[in-house]
This record gives C-alpha cells, structure tokens and sequence, in this order.
C-alpha cells in the first residue's frame, strides 16, 4: 500500500497487519501561502470528478459542511475544481457555490 500520509500510513498498518506500507511524499514541496489565515474566503474542493468519491465529495462538501461554514461566515465560498465535472456536481452550483471544472478552461475563460 502506498501513502503520502504518515499518519494514514500508521491507520493503515493498523487496519491491515502485516501488510507492506510505503510512504511516499509528495514530490513538489509545499510553499507557504502569503494570504494570513483570517483574510481567506474560499474553499474548494479540487479533484477528477471521472472517479465517484470525488462526486459524493461534492455533494457531503456542499450539502452538510458549507451549511455550518456559512452559519459561521456566510461570506466563504465553496469552488468545485477538477475534470470531467458531471451534471450532478454542477448542479450543486449556487449561491456561495461556484462549479468551475476544469482549471484549463477556466484559465482560458479568464484570459478571453
């Protein structure tokens, strides 16, 4: 099994006894973001929407968790990112939801 997490490699090895668990890091390092936690606004779920659990991702992220987040901050938008975007995520598209797709064609429909 592989991982990038050594605490999920740990659960992994938990739940599996015996069996081999490799970590492997992410090979570009992580740069430390310039905007300070407290001036962020965005949320955004980025992943290929051609694999299901991403979809149910969507929908968990956008149905049970951005309702407490916007009790908090009703401010925080929530952006779904990624490939083969279905009819069912982009639906879930709303206000404080925004339905992107692919970072590609969006970047080209920023640029004109």
């Amino acid at each position: 099994m592989l991982t990038h997490s050594t605490t999920e490699a740990e659960l992994l090895r938990q739940m599996a006894p015996g069996a081999k668990v490799h970590v492997v890091p992410w090979t570009v390092p992580m740069r430390p973001t310039r905007v300070p936690f407290d001036q962020r606004h965005r949320i955004a779920l980025i992943g290929g929407y051609g694999h299901s659990p991403n979809v149910d991702a969507a929908g968990v992220l956008v149905e049970g968790i951005m309702p407490r987040v916007w009790q908090t901050d009703p401010a925080v938008e929530c952006l779904l990112v990624g490939s083969d975007m279905p009819d069912a995520v982009c639906r879930l598209a709303g206000t404080g939801v925004l339905a992107i797709g692919h970072m590609q064609t969006w970047r080209r429909s920023l640029t004109g």
